[in-house]
């Protein structure tokens, strides 16, 4: 997408630089000869602007779009002077790399050719740094994950096959105004924010306590995975916790 400048006093040109929507509120303070709060993450373009210089240095940048829409899922990456490469936040087995240079409008998905195999590892450890480097410091993450109020349900044999799911809302979120819950089959499908045996989906609800399991039946002797993430009192949406492991027993005989 372009970004067009507009200043009646400014020489006209144009540049191929990477730029940021978080560059405008640096340049806009920079034009109002203010300093910007230190946890802005933009860059001023007013350098560029009054043409005392036509780069600005970066080599690399994340690119997020988190929001939750209907028909347009959330997705991060990373996008170089090279490559692009992202994913989709509730499936992460699905990735994307395009060679910019020699497929510019973004044809040929490389992610399952062998021969790129080391730049998309490479870029996937680069996104997930950048994401680490740059998340919400005021949300919080979910911890103290218990079901049926046992803290390591691995070590147990679970025998409610509707178990009951908590966890501790972080301080930083103040109230959660919203929880989903992800239960999966296997450690790489959890990792990959797969839900194949239950995705809640977004529960506008403050419970953080006694959530009953509503998905596939759970089948005596496997092991499953589970997950969740809120959104806090500002609706801003947390990162996944960190994953428990469970394994179901034989059902209870009533």
């Amino acid at each position: 997408v372009p970004l067009i400048i507009y200043d009646p006093k400014a020489k006209h040109q144009d540049i191929d630089e990477m730029v940021l929507n978080t560059d405008i509120a640096s340049t806009i303070t920079d034009f109002a000869t203010i300093q910007p709060p230190k946890n802005y993450q933009g860059k001023s373009l007013l350098p560029i602007v009054k043409t005392q210089t036509k780069t600005l240095g970066r080599t690399e940048v994340l690119i997020e779009h988190l929001w939750e829409f209907d028909n347009i899922p959330p997705s991060e990456g990373i996008r170089t002077t090279d490559y692009k490469y992202f994913r989709y936040v509730n499936d992460k087995s699905w990735e994307e790399l395009y060679d910019l240079k020699n497929d510019p409008d973004e044809i040929n998905n490389l992610a399952k050719n062998p021969k790129y195999a080391q730049t998309l590892t490479k870029l996937r450890t680069k996104t997930d740094n950048l994401i680490q480097k740059f998340k919400d410091p005021y949300s919080g993450i979910p911890t103290g994950l218990t079901m049926e109020y046992i803290r390591k349900p691995s070590q147990v044999a679970i025998k409610d096959f509707t178990p009951e799911f908590a966890w501790t809302v972080p301080k930083e979120a103040v109230t959660q105004k919203a929880y989903q819950i992800l239960v999966a089959s296997s450690k790489n499908n959890i990792e990959n924010n797969i839900g194949d045996v239950w995705n809640s989906g977004q529960m506008r609800k403050n419970q953080s306590r006694n959530v009953s399991f509503n998905g596939k039946p759970l089948e005596a002797g496997k092991t499953y995975f589970w997950k969740v993430r809120i959104w806090d009192t500002d609706n801003r949406l947390s990162d996944y916790s960190v994953a428990q492991s469970f394994k179901m027993g034989s059902k209870l005989v009533r």
